[in-house]
């Protein structure tokens, strides 16, 4: 599931990913390693779950049978992803949860920014991420 979230993002977010980045840098805050596209598609392709690996800035931080808890902590904020994954009268139940802790101001003004940007994408992304798990599924 993780991996289809990764491979949901359209060029217009990844283009903001890198921006975010770019600025990210300028006040000291936690970023991606820089990679090729080819190592970040190694990291992808070799990616298992453990706790402690990472794609991005997202790291394992715990995984059971239905979860796999992802997230980062930083001086302007933590963030949090779970991904869901249950069985419910013959379904599969996919779930997305993101939580966040603000710590300061800058915490506060870089997610005024991200929110209603962070809410655009994720609806595009989970429409993508659908019809990935489906196909795979088939």
């Amino acid at each position: 599931m993780m991996l289809s979230f990764f491979h949901s993002f359209s060029s217009s977010f990844r283009l903001l990913l890198n921006i975010r980045e770019t600025i990210a840098k300028y006040f000291g805050l936690k970023t991606a390693q820089k990679t090729s596209q080819e190592e970040r598609e190694k990291i992808r392709e070799n990616f298992e779950a453990n706790i402690g690996d990472k794609i991005a800035i997202f790291e394992v931080l715990q995984k059971n049978d239905t979860e796999l808890l992802t997230g980062q902590k930083d001086k302007h904020l933590d963030f949090k992803l779970s991904f869901i994954r249950y069985e419910e009268d013959d379904f599969i139940v996919l779930k997305l949860i993101t939580s966040v802790k603000i710590h300061n101001t800058l915490g506060r003004i870089y997610f005024s920014i991200i929110k209603p940007i962070h809410r655009f994408y994720m609806r595009r992304i989970l429409k993508r991420m659908e019809k990935i798990l489906i196909e795979e599924s088939k």
